[in-house]
């Protein structure tokens, strides 16, 4: 349920300017555009309310960047667990080492690899394609 990016950034600044109208417009554009790149998993509403409180964690770029990645792979397949998104994200940051690729489209690229990587082997066994079961404890590895 991602929403487009234009909307996604005039919603949040229009939400911040309401419940923190001292707010820089020099910077808003900025700001939102920020807060977009790696929360746009969540209502910009939200995001803006919580800018607002000062109750969003303070983190690195690279700490930023798997916790967005980790949320794009969760929305993928939500049978993943925290631990399983967060690893998986891991490994995807220090595989970007330019640190040039967005955390949703890699993890949509992953994905994307992933079911390509599993139509050839469809008809070895009647099981249903599952891209990141691989990445679950429920994999194949998992199975036996």
């Amino acid at each position: 349920m991602l929403i487009e990016k234009s909307e996604w950034i005039g919603r949040f600044a229009t939400r911040l300017m309401e419940v923190q109208p001292d707010t820089s417009i020099g910077l808003l554009p900025q700001i939102a555009e920020t807060f977009w790149y790696y929360m746009r998993h969540r209502l910009p509403e939200e995001a803006a309310d919580h800018r607002a409180a000062g109750s969003l964690r303070v983190r690195n770029r690279g700490r930023a960047w798997i916790e967005a990645c980790s949320e794009a792979l969760r929305e993928l397949d939500s049978r993943m667990s925290n631990a399983a998104t967060l690893a998986l994200a891991e490994k995807l940051w220090d595989a970007d080492w330019v640190r040039a690729v967005d955390p949703y489209v890699m993890a949509h690229a992953l994905w994307d690899q992933a079911v390509l990587m599993t139509m050839g082997r469809e008809g070895e066994d009647a099981q249903p394609i599952d891209p990141f079961a691989v990445f679950r404890s429920e994999g194949p590895e998992a199975r036996g």
